[in-house]
């Protein structure tokens, strides 16, 4: 269970990454894939007419290098990525395939645009990263890992209903004292405005059958 909440924290960090690149100009993407599975990465600034992607590199950095890797070149995977060239590709409109990816794949990826030996135009960036699954059972709960085709199976138990229904208490209760709150400032202010009123007596005078009003609120400074 704990780790199906950090693979969800995971997938909303990268969703608020991807606003955050759009909202700054970037031209990179973020994505997210799991260990095992294919990973292609799409190339947005490709030149369209390449027969082979001739003209097409790509670039590798992890988390924990500075310098780039150089894996695909003229449209063909480099000397640099001999050792995982058997599980890169070039597909499509020149994207990157990844097979079997794993987290050593996790990093920034550059899709760079050459012609003839001059760099055409910005790179486009992606930021792949590599989300492991385990099974594991915790508290009546089982987790299996989501295969290619088949959707993810998690069992929950009691411990699962109660958890809803306590979140239902709290959040009723947590209504309901949001309205007593707003009950009793309602109930204060009028009560102010009838002490207010209630400074101004009237005062029936029997002697002479007069009715006199009487402020009775003390002078200032008193």
């Amino acid at each position: 269970m704990d780790e199906f909440k950090r693979i969800k924290m995971s997938s909303l960090l990268i969703l608020l990454l991807q606003f955050t690149g759009a909202a700054i100009g970037q031209r990179y993407l973020y994505l997210s894939v799991r260990a095992g599975d294919e990973a292609t990465l799409p190339c947005n600034s490709v030149i369209q007419d390449q027969d082979e992607c001739e003209s097409t590199t790509w670039l590798f950095s992890d988390s924990g290098s500075s310098a780039a890797v150089e894996l695909v070149s003229g449209g063909q995977v480099g000397e640099e990525a001999r050792a995982k060239s058997d599980r890169l590709r070039v597909t499509g409109k020149c994207s990157l395939g990844i097979k079997k990816a794993t987290e050593e794949d996790t990093g920034r990826y550059s899709c760079r645009q050459i012609r003839p030996g001059e760099q055409q135009g910005p790179d486009s960036q992606l930021y792949l990263s590599v989300v492991t699954m385990t099974e594991h059972q915790d508290n009546d709960e089982t987790f299996r890992p989501q295969s290619s085709g088949e959707d993810t199976t998690t069992t929950t138990e009691s411990d699962s209903r109660s958890g809803l229904l306590r979140l239902v208490l709290v959040s009723v209760g947590l209504a309901a004292l949001i309205m007593i709150v707003v009950a009793v400032t309602i109930w204060t202010r009028t009560k102010e405005k009838q002490t207010q009123m209630d400074e101004i007596n009237v005062r029936y005078d029997v002697d002479d059958g007069t009715v006199n009003y009487e402020n009775i609120r003390p002078p200032d400074g008193v």
